[in-house]
């Protein structure tokens, strides 16, 4: 059963945890604003689909905004700069909900000659 508190969502069961309409699993992460319950579902593995070309484009992303040193910095500091921290990871949670619309925007894209095969 996935479990919401006022800062966290993760699984009680150990399943992990999928935030619908993005490619984020994970047994445990921070509550972002507006989160419900409905954002969410169990799964009980991820998926072979998410693959480093997502993962690249939303490193990618973030380092535009944040460098590596900068967003190891803010990792380190979560408890003392909460602020700061909450800031990045919704930069972050972003990223990745941009990265996964414009994935299905491009495979939905007719007529652009490259048409990939599902893997």
């Amino acid at each position: 059963m996935i479990h919401i508190t006022s800062k966290e969502v993760y699984s009680d069961s150990g399943k992990f945890v999928h935030r619908l309409g993005t490619e984020s699993y994970f047994k445990r992460s921070t509550l972002l604003p507006g989160d419900t319950a409905g954002n969410f579902e169990e799964v009980d593995e991820i998926p072979e689909e998410t693959g480093t070309s997502y993962n690249e484009e939303v490193n990618s992303m973030i380092r535009q905004r944040y460098s590596l040193s900068e967003e190891l910095a803010i990792l380190r500091q979560r408890d003392s700069k909460p602020d700061e921290f909450e800031a990045y990871n919704e930069y972050a949670e972003y990223c990745k909900v941009e990265v996964k619309r414009r994935m299905i925007e491009e495979r939905s894209s007719p007529g652009d000659g490259d048409e990939r095969p599902n893997t």
